[in-house]
């Protein structure tokens, strides 16, 4: 009964949805956060917008687990603009395609 909201302010929150509490906040300020999945097993869930990165989070701990990262004079094919849509594989859990501006569409192994 908790859905996971992001938004421009660089919020990420865990709402209660029957009493309408807001749970745990994240902040990713100054990033503007436009793109949110989770992992199907429900274990992680990553996150992404305006500052071209990837986050990845454990949901247990509320914590960032590491940062994608790549682009202009970055070794690893990334994003070199806004990412605005997450998706994590349905075949392979380890496996997290972004998309956003910029002509990449990266994929991440995330083990």
């Amino acid at each position: 009964n908790v859905l996971l909201a992001v938004n421009a302010n660089g919020e990420v929150k865990h709402w209660h949805m029957t009493s309408m509490k807001c749970l745990h906040t994240i902040s990713e300020e100054p990033n503007q956060v436009y793109a949110l999945d989770y992992r199907h097993d429900g274990l992680k869930f990553a996150t992404a917008g305006q500052d071209y990165k990837v986050r990845l989070y454990d949901e247990a701990t509320k914590t960032l687990q590491s940062t994608l990262t790549g682009g202009y004079g970055r070794t690893k094919a990334g994003h070199s603009n806004r990412v605005f849509s997450l998706k994590f594989s349905a075949e392979d859990e380890n496996t997290l395609i972004s998309a956003g501006g910029g002509n990449t569409n990266p994929v991440w192994g995330i083990r």
